[in-house]
């Protein structure tokens, strides 16, 4: 499984994929069958999550707790037959985007 801290310039690396995006603060069995139904269609399989999770960034007294470590995320993920993680920085700059426009970029 391929790991980013960012996402790659150039779709050569990754090219007629499936991506989720999501929080991934846990692989619940809602996590589990996106996952699996995502394998399923046969192309390379791209989970994109952020760090931290965007509720610290949008209401951090909420002092959101994680459910696991990141870096369980990290191991669990090719048991699922993922191919590539990308956790991507988050910052109030990433929230103001529009959909539309982190898509494109």
């Amino acid at each position: 499984m391929q790991f980013w801290q960012r996402l790659e310039p150039s779709g050569h690396l990754f090219h007629d994929g499936v991506v989720t995006i999501g929080n991934f603060d846990g692989i619940h069995i809602g996590h589990q069958t996106l996952l699996r139904q995502a394998v399923r269609l046969g192309h390379p399989v791209a989970v994109i999550t952020f760090a931290p999770h965007p509720m610290q960034v949008l209401q951090p007294e909420r002092r959101l707790l994680s459910l696991f470590p990141r870096e369980d995320l990290a191991e669990q993920l090719p048991a699922y037959g993922i191919d590539l993680l990308a956790v991507l920085p988050f910052d109030q700059a990433l929230a103001r985007l529009l959909a539309a426009d982190f898509l494109q970029q």
